[in-house]
């Protein structure tokens, strides 16, 4: 006898077939307001076993498959790819989820992800685009944004609200909106993002007392209350250390080498944005964590659970990034991940970790509760069926991921240009799936870059491919067909990453 992914809505069972996840079915009958606990499971149509009374199931009726899948199954019971991959059924995904008959809408805060709204529109039948239109000052140039792109329709307020009943989803592919996306979902809507878990990445003293509570490795930490405090703290320690504000505009985190350094990028830089501000702002003072290598595991997160393909990958700060594509991952970052899975539990949406590896553990120092950037760009065209994985996430579903190549490579764009001026980017419109821009319009056959408070970085050039080196030989080529004003990219990018890879053979993680 064979289990099948069903749904109960006042006491009715809704089997779905073989192939589909909850989600599936959720979209194939137009549900809302489907809880988590109403997902389970049925042998014939009747009989409604919830996720733990599957498993039981299981236990007596399937044996077989149970063994095969019960080291892996969650606390709150079994899920359709666990069931899947006990029984030896191949993976449907793009049969059971056709999306090429759906309408989108990607919620951008700040108008940051315009790739991301792209990507779901080469395969989408309808995305809207929206930038909420209420700020202080609104300009036109932000009005641009997204505009004359074809895959996508930038929308205003009017248009948003008038089309989200009819969206199949809404994607909120930023953070600062966990509290909407709640809203949404309360009221039976289908919403992707990192929800109130966007907390976990955001609250930086927050997320340094959830790893201390989960037990990993902590580096030493300090929290400041007002530039004067901070200084005072700053002569008492020695080099290197580093700064974070628990405002993620205020500055990027920022690395203090000594007093003459720093106080010469307090007076031009700090001090003259944040004004009176100075007496009570907080910044986070760490201690710098010497590592062999620096791993980052990018995958996804749905309520709390992983998905358990993912990217592995070594950054170049600022520069790019190289990812392997895993289906069995690392134990030294999945253990990262389990430890931390209590405080994702409100997460639809993508997931990365930056950790810090030596002889004396795995050092947790930065989550992504949103879409990350480095290697967001990237996963858009490495992960296979990128818009079916998000639909599915948004429905609180694990997807089993797989790749459209083993290696991908991104190098990251800049114009110091582009920090106060609009540019102009062309290149070969061929070459459009390998350069992926933020902040982006298109007038005629050109794009155009608009500022919006992201520095220089104004895209990225994406490559991938069985050979990682020629990946990264294919992205430098492109790179050299991009023309702009001020254009800047990573020539020794990948040298770091070399030596990281190799690095890294001893902690288990190995690009091979």
């Amino acid at each position: 006898m064979t289990l099948h992914p069903a749904i109960k809505i006042d006491g009715k069972v809704i089997k779905g077939r073989s192939a589909d996840s909850h989600a599936d079915i959720i979209a194939r009958e137009k549900l809302k307001g489907v809880k988590n606990d109403q997902h389970g499971f049925s042998p014939d149509g009747r009989l409604f076993l919830s996720r733990r009374m599957a498993v039981n199931w299981l236990r007596s009726n399937d044996p077989d498959t149970f063994k095969a899948i019960v080291k892996s199954i969650p606390p709150d019971g079994l899920h359709t790819h666990l069931y899947k991959k006990g029984k030896g059924m191949e993976e449907e995904r793009e049969k059971a989820v056709d999306v090429s008959k759906m309408h989108f809408i990607v919620y951008d805060r700040g108008g940051l992800y315009t790739y991301i709204a792209e990507r779901l529109g080469r395969d989408a039948a309808q995305v809207d685009y929206y930038i909420p239109d209420a700020e202080a000052y609104p300009t036109s140039a932000k009005a641009e944004i997204g505009r004359g792109l074809p895959e996508i329709k930038r929308i205003n307020d009017k248009e948003f609200h008038a089309n989200v009943e009819k969206a199949d989803m809404i994607y909120f592919p930023d953070c600062y909106d966990g509290e909407k996306q709640t809203w949404y979902r309360s009221k039976g809507y289908r919403v992707g993002g990192g929800g109130k878990s966007e907390r976990f990445e955001i609250d930086k003293w927050y997320f340094i007392e959830a790893i201390e509570k989960a037990g990993l490795c902590v580096p030493e930490t300090m929290l400041t209350k007002g530039i004067d405090d901070l200084l005072e703290c700053l002569k008492a320690v020695g080099v290197p250390r580093w700064l974070k504000g628990l405002m993620r505009g205020d500055f990027e985190t920022k690395k203090y080498t000594g007093m003459n350094q720093f106080e010469n990028w307090l007076a031009q830089y700090l001090l003259p944005m944040i004004g009176q501000k100075r007496k009570d702002i907080k910044i986070l003072v760490q201690e710098q964590i010497e590592a062999d290598c620096e791993p980052g595991l990018d995958r996804f997160v749905a309520d709390g659970r992983f998905t358990q393909q993912g990217l592995v990958g070594y950054e170049d700060k600022d520069k790019g990034i190289v990812e392997c594509f895993m289906d069995e991952l690392p134990a030294i970052l999945t253990d990262i991940d389990d430890a931390c899975a209590i405080y994702l539990k409100d997460a639809r949406q993508h997931y990365s970790t930056e950790v810090r590896i030596n002889k004396e553990g795995a050092w947790f120092t930065d989550p992504t509760v949103r879409v990350p950037s480095p290697p967001g760009e990237l996963m858009t065209e490495m992960v296979k069926d990128y818009p079916v994985v998000i639909y599915q996430l948004s429905g609180g579903e694990v997807p089993t991921l797989s790749a459209n190549a083993k290696y991908g490579v991104e190098i990251i764009l800049t114009s110091a240009f582009y920090e106060k001026h609009e540019i102009c980017v062309e290149f070969p419109e061929k070459m459009k799936k390998h350069i992926k821009l933020k902040n982006h319009c298109k007038r005629g056959d050109a794009y155009y870059c608009i500022p919006n408070q992201n520095g220089a970085f104004f895209g990225a050039v994406v490559a991938w491919g069985d050979d990682w080196k020629k990946a990264a030989e294919e992205a430098q080529e492109i790179a050299r067909e991009i023309v702009c004003d001020e254009l800047e990219y990573g020539e020794s990018t990948f040298e770091k990453a070399e030596r990281s890879i190799e690095a890294g053979k001893k902690y288990g993680v190995s690009f091979t």
